[in-house]
């Protein structure tokens, strides 16, 4: 009995000062700061605005194609607006640049290459914040790339894991209190 009463007295406080853990973990973590070619990197990134493409955000034509005026003027105005955000370095596109790797040969889709700033975890709130602005209807809207899939799989285990605790702490609670039943010396403290 005690020991079930010293568990419930401490798994309580520990869950509450646990929930808030999952917001403050971050994807990434690949990078070495204090490394030559990282320091060389931001400096590029500050000075000349030169960065890797951490989105790329896919649009598909609903009906015709991506060049049509409609999806053209769409396409844009969301590329105007993200590029808009501190956080955005830079971006690329058919639509800026005309480059036909950019968009596929019947032309019902291209992709807009989407630089961010910050590390990991600053690069993923940028991500939240231009989702919504990256909408161009008529056309779809599909996000690939470093930080919506690190975003996608944060989230995937998080909940993973909340759902886990959920299930595992009532079914260890109820177990032990069942074998201490049956045998009362059942991990006694020695």
């Amino acid at each position: 009995y005690a020991i079930a009463v010293f568990y419930a007295v401490l798994v309580v406080p520990m869950v509450y000062l646990g929930a808030g853990l999952f917001e403050r973990l971050v994807g990434g973590g690949f990078e070495d700061r204090s490394s030559e070619s990282y320091q060389v990197y931001a400096d590029l990134e500050r000075e000349i605005n030169v960065g890797g493409a951490d989105v790329l955000a896919l649009y598909t034509a609903t009906s015709g194609t991506v060049d049509d005026i409609e999806a053209y003027s769409a396409a844009l105005e969301a590329i105007t607006r993200i590029e808009k955000d501190p956080g955005v370095v830079t971006t690329a596109s058919f639509y800026t640049t005309n480059a036909p790797q950019l968009i596929n040969q019947d032309k019902t889709r291209t992709f807009v290459l989407i630089a961010l700033r910050g590390d990991d975890g600053v690069k993923a709130k940028t991500m939240a914040r231009l989702r919504p602005l990256l909408e161009a209807p008529p056309m779809t809207l599909q996000l690939g790339g470093v930080i919506p899939v690190n975003s996608a799989v944060i989230e995937t285990i998080a909940g993973d894991l909340k759902r886990a605790e959920a299930i595992a702490f009532p079914i260890t609670a109820v177990l032990r209190s069942v074998l201490r039943s049956i045998d009362p010396g059942w991990a006694a403290p020695p």
